[in-house]
C-alpha cells in the first residue's frame, strides 16, 4: 500500500470519529464527577443544556443532611439536594457549551462556566467568576448504566 493510500485510509477512519467525538449532543446523559462522589444527569431543556444532581455521597450530618443548607438564599436552604438543578442556561457554541451557570451545593456558590466534550465518555467543565482564566476545571466521566440514583 502506497503512502497516499495509507493516509487516505487513516483520514477515512479518523475524521468521522473526530466529528462524532465533538458533537455537543454527546454531553446528554448521566455523568460522575471526578471524585466519584456525585452523579449529574445532563439533558436538553429547550435550546439550552441543564443538569440535575441524581446521586451523591452524603457528607453532611444532622439537620443539614440532604439539604441545600449552604445556599446563600435562606429561603432555598430547605430544598433537597437530590434532584437539585445544578447546571443551566448553557448554549451550544464551538463544539461545546458556554454561557451557562454551575451551582456548587457544597459551597453555595454559583459560577459561570463552559462544558466541553472530550470524547464520548469524558467532559471538561470549567467554572469561574469573571473570566475563565480565574477558574477551575473538573473532568467528568460517563456513569455506567448501573449508576445508583437517589430517591
Amino acid at each position: 500500500m502506497g503512502i497516499r493510500a495509507f493516509v487516505g485510509v487513516v483520514l477515512l477512519l479518523v475524521i468521522p470519529h473526530a466529528v462524532a467525538v465533538a458533537a455537543p449532543e454527546d454531553v446528554y446523559g448521566l455523568w460522575r464527577t471526578s471524585d466519584q462522589q456525585a452523579a449529574v444527569e445532563l439533558y436538553p431543556c429547550g435550546p439550552d443544556l441543564c443538569g440535575r444532581l441524581v446521586w451523591y455521597v452524603e457528607k453532611r450530618t444532622g439537620a443539614d443532611a440532604g439539604l441545600d443548607s449552604k445556599n446563600p438564599d435562606e429561603a432555598q436552604r430547605a430544598r433537597r439536594l437530590c434532584g437539585l438543578l445544578m447546571i443551566g442556561n448553557f448554549r451550544r457554541r464551538d463544539g461545546g457549551w458556554t454561557g451557562g451557570w454551575l451551582y456548587d451545593p457544597e459551597s453555595g456558590n454559583t459560577y459561570s462556566g463552559t462544558i466541553t466534550p472530550e470524547g464520548p465518555d469524558h467532559l471538561s467543565l470549567r467554572g469561574y467568576i469573571g473570566i475563565p482564566l480565574l477558574g477551575r476545571t473538573d473532568h467528568w466521566s460517563r456513569a455506567p448504566d448501573s449508576q445508583q440514583r437517589c430517591r
